[in-house]
């Protein structure tokens, strides 16, 4: 059982909806039905503490609620919620949650002790490590240093304690193992086949293969009692939540998805703007040197190699383009915070002076790392000046590589292993050589795939392409789209006009929104013929929710220069010539909640070969997303944040 399952339990007992919950304990929600749904797990203890002392006041009946419900429109069944009255011990419900979070009560200094002493004991190599449980080395190393800390106390020792199984392979590792966690110590699992082993080492006709095959299968105990036994010493518990390792990695991954969406649905780029002082940001107009070439070497090299190509780079007449691909490590380089702003700094100067910046993401790295580098991105992202590009497989596991091109100079660099120390680098601005580091480029780039194509208003056209090319392709579709207003494709012309002339909007923008709907409409088709599906979800609030927090008209793909929001009439209206198509169209599935995360965009995946996240609000955006990994777990999404009707 995981804490989301415990915390629906107490609610389904007491029939208290989401919304009770958040105001007892003082939150928004929109948390505690991220925590009801396993989406987020509290990150400290008096998250928990408030949790549960609101469940023990709402257990006495002296809160009143209304229950949360969600209405499905096309077929989908509402079973009832048993009740119960009965007060709960605060003791007793803390107790359960605790139980259910080890990681929040973890000693950090006695985990690190602890982990330092299972690598020593068992003899067990970082890089080893490293590549059975895909964690970066150099972040192993800092956890085994106290520099860094899990972001996922259970997840992290699950994986070590899977890969201590597979090393568990004599018995000295096996008892050192269980005299160190202090479990009981046992036989051979198979002496029967040990001992068959043996003897067939003296034939004369023995199989070196299947020899070696038999050795790697010998082990002492068994792994469930070896998972056990780690799980119960790093964590200070009964061992029982590697069984739970998928459901973790799936909550761990909504949750980071979650994080992502969430910022580019709050991201505010004239807000952002202005707090990076990016629109008083000054760029060099020197002219840059000719022929001037340097090697640089080691940890301070590679900064300084940086550095000096961004200001080579910022130079550049505008609106060029610049390259950047590196798979060397890069948590040495962040936590020297003067160099970290000062990179940011010179990414910055390029996206003012006009240039287009194509960057090839490693995303060969632990999910949690992969995410929150996703997530340094989104600002920069949001210019509409980065395309992303991602590599398939680097295949060289010996050297790391690092390349930068710009019309006018070039880097290349390289390091063996992680290690650092070994790195060296040289950047060129001489025109004769230029050409070579141009050629090593686009080898690269050509097995690159895009990450995720980013339309602004400028790609208005290419967008509009595509989403026509899609909604044509042959076979039968499943579109699922995640909504924060009722959809486009649902209003009539009447509606929409009237909605417009409320604002006062111009007729050419009126032509422009006409012309919006009618392809909404035709792409809306597309998808349910010949018995494809459409299935959108999205929140019908209460008249008071919505004074206090404006809907506006999903206008993203028009690329709207105002935001366009609902009166509640007309709100209420779309929603009922929703729920009328709905009723009448083989195919087309809506469902309807009274919660909903996101105020200011919108999620489409199509048959998990893509997933779009689209801006509503000024100015739109349209990120389509085509990492499979990134695509599934936004496919993911939807189901979790609706789950009742799913």
């Amino acid at each position: 059982m995981e804490f989301h399952d415990r915390l629906q339990q107490y609610m389904d007992e007491l029939d208290v909806s989401v919304r009770d919950l958040a105001k007892e304990c003082g939150m928004s929600d929109a948390v505690i039905s991220r925590y009801r749904t396993g989406a987020r797990i509290p990150d400290n203890p008096e998250t928990v503490e408030a949790i549960a002392a609101a469940i023990v006041k709402l257990s006495s009946g002296t809160s009143e609620g209304d229950a949360h419900t969600v209405l499905p429109l096309s077929g989908a069944d509402s079973t009832g919620i048993p009740t119960a009255t009965e007060r709960y011990d605060y003791n007793e419900v803390l107790g359960s949650f605790r139980a259910l979070l080890p990681g929040l009560y973890i000693d950090k200094e006695d985990y690190r002790v602890k982990f330092r002493t299972l690598l020593d004991v068992l003899d067990i190599s970082l890089s080893a490590l490293s590549k059975a449980t895909n964690y970066d080395s150099s972040f192993l190393s800092r956890v085994s240093s106290g520099k860094r800390y899990p972001s996922d106390y259970k997840a992290f020792s699950t994986a070590i304690a899977d890969y201590i199984v597979s090393v568990c392979r004599s018995r000295d590792k096996y008892s050192a193992l269980m005299q160190l966690t202090g479990s009981v110590d046992s036989t051979v699992t198979d002496s029967t086949h040990s001992s068959k082993y043996v003897s067939n080492v003296t034939s004369e006709s023995v199989d070196m293969t299947t020899m070696s095959d038999n050795m790697t299968s010998m082990s002492y105990g068994n792994a469930s009692d070896i998972r056990k036994a780690v799980l119960s010493y790093l964590l200070d518990d009964d061992g029982n939540t590697s069984t739970d390792r998928n459901d973790t990695d799936n909550t761990d991954r909504t949750s980071a998805v979650l994080k992502f969406v969430s910022l580019i649905d709050e991201f505010n780029l004239d807000d952002y703007i202005r707090a990076v002082h990016f629109d008083m940001l000054k760029v060099p107009t020197l002219p840059s040197h000719k022929g001037h070439s340097r090697r640089y070497f080691g940890i301070e090299g590679m900064k300084s190699a940086e550095l000096d190509f961004l200001r080579a780079a910022s130079l550049l007449p505008k609106g060029q383009n610049v390259y950047m691909y590196s798979t060397l490590p890069i948590e040495p380089l962040t936590e020297d915070m003067k160099f970290a702003k000062k990179w940011m700094l010179g990414l910055a100067s390029l996206l003012k002076k006009g240039h287009t910046l194509h960057m090839i993401h490693d995303m060969d790295r632990p999910w949690d790392e992969l995410m929150a580098g996703l997530l340094n991105w989104v600002p920069l992202y949001m210019t509409g000046q980065i395309v992303p590009y991602y590599m398939p497989s680097d295949g060289d596991s010996l050297y790391n590589k690092m390349i930068r091109t710009a019309p006018s100079a070039a880097m290349w660099g390289e390091c063996i292993g992680d290690d650092l120390g070994t790195a060296a680098f040289y950047m060129t601005r001489n025109q004769s050589e230029l050409p070579v580091y141009e050629a090593r480029r686009q080898v690269i780039y050509k097995q690159a795939k895009s990450l995720m194509d980013i339309y602004t208003e400028k790609e208005s056209d290419a967008l509009y392409a595509f989403l026509d090319a899609e909604a044509a392709s042959e076979g039968l579709l499943h579109c699922k789209r995640l909504l924060s207003s009722p959809p486009m494709h649902t209003i009539s012309d009447r509606l929409l006009m009237r909605i417009m002339e409320e604002h006062g909007i111009n007729d050419e923008l009126k032509n422009r929104a006409l012309k919006l709907l009618n392809s909404q409409r035709d792409l809306a088709g597309r998808c349910v013929e010949e018995g494809g599906r459409l299935s959108e979800y999205y929140p019908v609030i209460s008249r008071e929710e919505f004074d206090a927090h404006l809907v506006n008209l999903a206008l993203s793909g028009m690329f709207p220069q105002t935001d366009v929001p609902y009166t509640y009439d007309t709100y209420m209206e779309h929603v009922r010539l929703t729920e009328e198509k709905a009723s009448k169209t083989y195919g087309y599935e809506v469902y309807q909640d009274t919660l909903y995360p996101f105020r200011n965009i919108q999620i489409t995946t199509l048959d998990g070969r893509w997933a779009m996240v689209s801006k509503n609000t000024t100015p739109s955006i349209h990120f389509v997303i085509r990492h499979p990994v990134l695509v599934k777990a936004l496919s993911e999404l939807m189901p979790i944040i609706f789950e009742e009707t799913c």
